[in-house]
């Protein structure tokens, strides 16, 4: 349930690769999303050292990797934070900054979707195909 970013999550990550490679998939890292954590005027990220170690794990591993983390900063930034807030769940009186409305899911999905063309990947064609 806990791991440490430079250890224990790296290491799982590296069991993940592997275990994608033995079945002949190609592995993609796709960091994690941020939170709705706004204080002072800016988005934060919640999970800085696991960004970190998930991009030094792509790199050692010779792994494609979306920075969701950054793009969903990036996009929350771009929107503002009334608008982010609806893609929230605390939106809806749960108290959960963590997960997403159906409207917050889908517009993260564009991102990894959009992430998935930036790097050229296989899937791109379908992706272009819906739009």
């Amino acid at each position: 349930r806990y791991t440490e970013p430079y250890t224990t999550y790296k290491q799982y990550l590296k069991q993940y690769i592997a275990g994608a490679r033995e079945k002949g998939a190609h592995p993609l890292l796709i960091t994690p999303v941020a939170r709705f954590h706004y204080e002072n005027g800016v988005f934060l990220n919640d999970f800085p050292d696991y960004c970190i170690a998930m991009k030094q794990t792509a790199e050692e591993e010779n792994v494609q990797l979306i920075d969701l983390m950054e793009k969903s900063l990036a996009f929350f930034t771009e929107k503002g934070e009334e608008k982010v807030y609806t893609y929230f769940m605390i939106s809806e009186g749960i108290n959960d900054y963590t997960h997403f409305t159906k409207k917050g899911a889908n517009e993260m999905a564009k991102l990894v979707a959009k992430g998935i063309k930036e790097l050229g990947l296989p899937l791109t064609e379908s992706i272009i195909k819906e739009g």
